[in-house]
């Protein structure tokens, strides 16, 4: 797999390229500036986690198609078999004068899918120039793969996202902004780049350092939560470790000694439509063995399998229109309970809210929340 950074490959352009793609991105930024700070300025723009998705929202088909072509290949093509299919990428001479310095602002009218890729900065050559006996292929930044991959998947061929299934009612949840899979398709893409693209190191073989928590933190948006404090450890925060639990339970990531690896069922995961993921994550909560809960210390597991099964069961008997107070469906649930397979009622402190809840509540205000079963 292409394991080239988005850093890297952004200072392997000459400086009018990155002023280009500056200005393709309607990126102001004074001229004659050093090199590095046009590269910083890019960086950021293009991994922010809402830029890709806007980016691919507003490609054709056959853009799409090439992204997609490169994903399949793991992220790297040879250019002549790209162009050959995707079209060609004009030599960009803005210093010349003559008719050969062609367009002067080719990102503005893209004559090829490849040249709409190129300017975006979504695509890359390496090596920059044609060497003999080296084949230059074009590349995805290994930071930008996975996002891409999420936001190919997240759109129907008319580009609309696809419809959410209706939730079932329920009052007195903790909120979360965003769909669970948006958010794990960042987590996944934050593991396998990290800070700098070269990936993730776990911490006693199992967690995420404290560097990458506190990105996390950022990218999904957990830091603006009122009463958010910064936090070191992953399982400090309920929803960032149920994140990373349920990329364990789906098999989207492996954990190895040097680093965390996206699994081809991962990529799979990833370039596949919004129900298909959100089967794909339901099937692996309901699914996965109570013990792989164990490490991550929450308050609504470990549940059995049979008392997953009898919870989805309830969700099928609460009303889709109107809505039940949080403490009526815990109790009718546990009377509902003849082979008492639910936890006991008890106290339990939830992190980032000052209620106290019991484990059941836990589960519903969690993992059912965010899995779109309660709104």
């Amino acid at each position: 797999m292409n394991k080239l950074t988005l850093r890297k490959l952004l200072r392997q352009l000459p400086s009018r390229q990155l002023y280009a793609l500056l200005a393709s991105h309607q990126l102001s930024i004074a001229s004659s500036r050093p090199k590095e700070e046009l590269v910083a300025t890019l960086h950021a723009h293009l991994i922010t986690p809402t830029i890709v998705p806007a980016i691919i929202a507003q490609l054709d088909t056959v853009a799409k198609d090439g992204l997609r072509h490169l994903l399949a290949t793991q992220g790297t093509l040879p250019v002549n078999t790209f162009e050959a299919r995707y079209g060609p990428l004009r030599p960009y001479r803005p210093w010349r004068k003559d008719e050969q310095a062609g367009d002067p602002e080719p990102w503005l009218a893209p004559i090829s899918a490849t040249e709409t890729l190129w300017y975006l900065g979504l695509i890359y050559r390496d090596p920059p120039k044609r060497k003999p006996g080296v084949v230059q292929c074009y590349v995805l930044p290994v930071e930008l793969m996975a996002l891409i991959a999420d936001a190919l998947g997240s759109h129907a061929e008319d580009g609309e996202p696809v419809a959410q299934s209706d939730g079932r009612a329920v009052i007195g949840y903790p909120g979360r902004n965003g769909p669970l899979d948006h958010h794990l398709a960042i987590w996944l893409a934050t593991v396998h780049a990290g800070l700098d693209g070269k990936g993730v190191k776990p911490v006693h073989k199992r967690w995420l350092p404290p560097s990458v928590v506190a990105l996390l933190c950022t990218r999904l948006g957990l830091d603006q939560e009122v009463g958010f404090t910064p936090i070191r450890s992953e399982r400090h925060h309920p929803y960032l470790a149920f994140l990373h639990y349920l990329a364990l339970a789906a098999d989207l990531v492996a954990v190895m000694p040097t680093a965390f690896q996206l699994t081809p069922t991962a990529w799979q995961w990833l370039a596949a439509d919004r129900e298909d993921r959100r089967r794909q994550f339901m099937d692996a909560w309901q699914q996965a063995p109570a013990a792989a809960a164990h490490p991550f210390d929450f308050r609504w597991e470990p549940l059995s399998l049979q008392a997953r099964a009898f919870v989805t069961t309830q969700l099928s008997h609460l009303p889709v229109d109107g809505q039940i107070p949080l403490q009526q469906v815990v109790e009718q649930w546990h009377l509902s309970d003849a082979f008492h397979l639910l936890p006991d009622s008890r106290l339990a402190d939830w992190h980032d809210e000052a209620t106290l809840f019991d484990p059941l509540t836990a589960l519903i205000c969690g993992p059912l929340h965010w899995l779109g079963l309660v709104e």
